[in-house]
């Protein structure tokens, strides 16, 4: 006896409902006036092809081949369907309507991701002037120029103190006397740790850099430097910053370049002042014998075992001893004379500069 034959489903057409809840207008970033439909996934954003075509050469190329085809459309445009993120092209859409205008006062792990975004979407459709503006802005945030590296370390400094008084206010409001309060190397560790958590990873920005093809090390050396002062883990792990994300070339120029570093800082520590730094005089017995108890004290001290988190920070140590040499008379206290004191300060000075000049060929960037 034969089988019935099996029943199939009628297909039935998609109407205009059916369709509204399949795609999803962009609540922002849909304009009715629009003629030019781009998806990605079920978001539809609609923009002016003019206006997209206007600031990307590859969107112009892109839309100009769709309509020589006569391809897809959608509710009556053009429609392009991208293999990017809802949130890339909401990056995209968002920095060409608003101008160009890439407005990021802090960059922290919350604001960083959207930066990012713009960053790919600006290198991959040749938004040049996004592009620039994004790269000058992580150079303001880590400068080669040494003077404003200084300046951004004091800020960060300043603003951990801030924090170190809030959190001890609120320990000696919230549990004076009570056990468990964090005593004071505690507390600054915690606050150590809460900036390197709120901070952008260095190695992130390094991999979306490589990603756009920048090679620049004026940008690149002080993201590497930045990386070697944080903590940092080759794989998953507890604490740190992950570096397994870097290019493997990368990991090498890390990993290669912080030894570099460490051991010019260490022969630095070691050599520094030198005694032919002063100038033969009267009374150049007393200020050499200063020299060697001043190198004792606060140069060599820079590489014991108490200080590692100093060691792994060398232009900040340095720069702490910089400043106690230009303290008035600290220096006399060693015996030194204060033509011997402005030679040792120049003389740390300018090698420390030249630690910091050195960053690039220390991680391989030249």
């Amino acid at each position: 006896m034969s089988q019935p034959p099996a029943l199939k489903r009628p297909r039935v057409a998609l109407d205009e409902d059916a369709e509204r809840k399949v795609l999803l207008d962009h609540p922002t970033l849909y304009y009715d006036d629009g003629n030019v439909i781009l998806s990605s996934g079920s978001t539809l954003f609609r923009a002016h092809k003019s206006i997209l075509s206007k600031h990307s050469p590859v969107l112009r190329v892109l839309f100009d081949r769709r309509e020589d085809t006569k391809t897809e459309t959608l509710r009556g445009c053009l429609h392009v369907a991208l293999d990017d993120t809802k949130e890339e092209v909401e990056a995209l859409l968002n920095v060409i309507y608003d101008g160009f205008r890439i407005d990021f006062p802090e960059l922290t792990v919350v604001t960083f991701p959207v930066l990012a975004n713009i960053f790919r979407m600006a290198t991959k459709y040749r938004i040049g002037r996004a592009r620039a503006d994004i790269l000058e802005r992580i150079k303001e945030e880590w400068p080669f120029d040494l003077a404003k590296h200084d300046e951004k370390q004091n800020a960060k400094t300043q603003a951990a103190l801030r924090r170190k008084q809030e959190q001890q206010e609120q320990q000696r409001q919230a549990m004076a006397g009570a056990p468990g309060a964090l005593g004071g190397a505690q507390l600054d560790a915690a606050i150590l740790l809460e900036q390197e958590e709120l901070a952008v990873p260095p190695a992130a920005v390094i991999t979306l850099l490589r990603d756009g093809g920048c090679a620049d090390k004026e940008i690149l050396a002080p993201l590497f430097y930045a990386l070697s002062c944080s903590t940092w883990q080759l794989a998953l792990g507890a604490l740190g910053h992950r570096i397994s994300q870097l290019p493997h070339a990368d990991i090498e120029r890390f990993i290669t370049g912080l030894e570099h570093v460490r051991s010019a800082f260490a022969s630095l520590a070691v050599a520094s002042p030198p005694l032919n730094a002063l100038q033969p005089h009267q009374g150049w017995e007393s200020c050499q014998n200063g020299m060697l108890r001043f190198r004792q004290s606060s140069m060599l001290s820079l590489l014991l075992v108490e200080h590692a988190a100093t060691a792994r920070r060398p232009l900040e140590a340095l720069n702490a001893v910089v400043a106690l040499v230009r303290q008035p008379g600290h220096l006399a206290t060693y015996g030194i004379c204060a033509a011997c004191a402005n030679q040792v300060l120049a003389d740390l000075s300018r090698r420390r500069s030249d630690l910091w000049n050195q960053m690039p060929t220390h991680f391989g960037l030249v």
